[in-house]
């Protein structure tokens, strides 16, 4: 009877609603009322019970309703619910027909339970495990990413699954040259130097603040007003929302920002997204941390402690991998050895710290020389060598000579005021490419010996055709 469904409806912990065999509503208890704020039943008696899922949900549940009338127990099943107030609240419903004395289906009865703290709950969980996740693999990425660049680009695809984050930037603080230096930058809206002066820009206000901060619209206002943010030599840069952390060292000195720009209005981000951001940069700050310190024992161990060039070991591999290059195409190369003339003397009459600043000056002067692409090693005491790519005989010459009168021209004075004349021996000859690279350096120490038999302070050059070319 009515009474007695009645009395059942109102005493449910859960909602229940009653429709007729076309899903349009007969009675609501109290408990769904509540729970999608209808007020009387009277205004949603004889409506569709499914106008109160959203639209992508219903055919789902017409279709799960079908399957009852073909005597296929569905099952409870989830759903998005739409209150009369428009909210979206999630729920479980199942759905089963009640029968006249003779079985027949005379109307279905729904019970619903709101879900929405357990999804949330669950939600939430999800969220704490990919954020989980996600630091543990930015943790790998500083173990096996093979440059700084990558680890950039992969920390770069792990935020994006935290966070939206198709405007990414790392900025770093460049100390020496008191610079903002933007290592990383994925963004196609804004145009971003590589590099500019430190000024009154969000990087550096986030270093000062030295924790996360959402930047909306108004906060950008309101820096602007207050001078806090300037950048007059950054046009154009497009903020709606900015959420930003600064990068701090192990000593706890901001270095750069990890940030995020999002261009639509509404704002993505939400309270506790400044703790998680701020969470994942920490670990982004040990990760760059470690590939720094990875980075600079490799340089130390490629250079030479003493002028900063590539050391002995790591020029014989690059000449080793040049001559192996020009097997593959046909390309010039030369081989250079300088040696210092009379370098002995100028350490037993000036001391070894003199000797040692002659040697770092002679690596600079050759460095300011010489382009990017040759190579630069010291390849014993007092000797370098230079692979000169793309090199022919004839730009050899032009170049050992060139390196030789700049260093004899070199007015170097010890802190006594003593003026200590340089001279330099320089041996050239090519590479071919069916040499090794013995044999190339027998011919450029054979170069070399030729110009310091002949006297010294010159440049001498022995071929692979014939033994010399004057």
């Amino acid at each position: 009877s009515e009474s007695l469904y009645r009395s059942i409806l109102a005493a449910s912990p859960d909602g229940i609603t009653i429709t007729d065999l076309q899903g349009r509503i007969k009675m609501v208890s109290p408990k769904a009322r509540a729970m999608f704020g209808i007020e009387r039943e009277e205004e949603v008696l004889d409506q569709e019970q499914l106008n109160f899922l959203i639209p992508e949900d219903r055919e789902r549940a017409r279709t799960n309703i079908g399957l009852m009338f073909q005597g296929v127990f569905t099952g409870p099943a989830e759903y998005s619910g739409i209150t009369r107030d428009g909210k979206l609240i999630d729920i479980e419903a199942n759905a089963e027909f009640v029968r006249d004395a003779a079985g027949n289906p005379m109307n279905i009865i729904i019970i619903t339970r709101e879900i929405s703290d357990r999804k949330q709950a669950e939600a939430a969980q999800r969220h704490n495990i990919n954020v989980q996740i996600v630091l543990k693999e930015i943790a790998e990425a500083a173990l096996v990413a093979p440059s700084m660049t990558e680890l950039f680009a992969t920390v770069h695809r792990l935020v994006g699954r935290v966070f939206p984050a198709k405007l990414f930037h790392i900025n770093l603080l460049d100390e020496k040259t008191s610079e903002i230096v933007v290592p990383y930058c994925a963004d196609e809206v804004n145009f971003i130097p590589e590099r500019r002066p430190i000024d009154k820009g969000i990087t550096e206000y986030i270093m000062g603040l030295a924790h996360a901060m959402h930047v909306t619209p108004a906060d950008m206002d309101r820096l602007r007003e207050s001078g806090e943010y300037t950048m007059s030599n950054v046009q154009n840069i497009q903020v709606r929302h900015y959420l930003g952390a600064p990068l701090i060292n192990p000593q706890g000195k901001p270095f750069g920002v990890m940030s995020l720009i999002v261009m639509g209005e509404a704002n993505p981000f939400l309270p506790e997204d400044l703790e998680i951001f701020s969470i994942i940069a920490a670990q982004v700050s040990m990760a760059i941390d470690r590939k720094r310190l990875e980075e600079e024992l490799r340089q130390q161990a490629m250079t030479d402690g003493l002028t900063g060039v590539l050391n002995r070991r790591y020029f014989m591999l690059r000449l080793e991998e040049e001559l192996r290059r020009i097997r593959r195409y046909t390309s010039d190369c030369a081989l250079l050895i300088l040696d210092m003339d009379h370098f002995k003397q100028v350490n037993d009459t000036y001391g070894h710290a003199v000797g040692d600043e002659v040697l770092r000056q002679v690596a600079a002067i050759c460095g300011g020389i010489l382009r990017d692409t040759d190579v630069l090693g010291r390849i014993g005491g007092e000797e370098f060598g230079i692979l000169l790519l793309e090199g022919s005989a004839e730009v050899s010459l032009q170049v050992a000579e060139r390196l030789r009168q700049s260093v004899e021209e070199l007015a170097f004075c010890t802190d006594q005021g003593s003026t200590v004349p340089l001279r330099l021996s320089i041996g050239a000859t090519e590479c071919l490419q069916t040499e090794s690279v013995a044999t190339v350096l027998r011919r450029a120490d054979k170069a070399l010996y030729l110009a310091k038999n002949r006297g010294r302070n010159q440049v001498a050059f022995c071929s692979a055709a014939s033994s010399e070319v004057p």
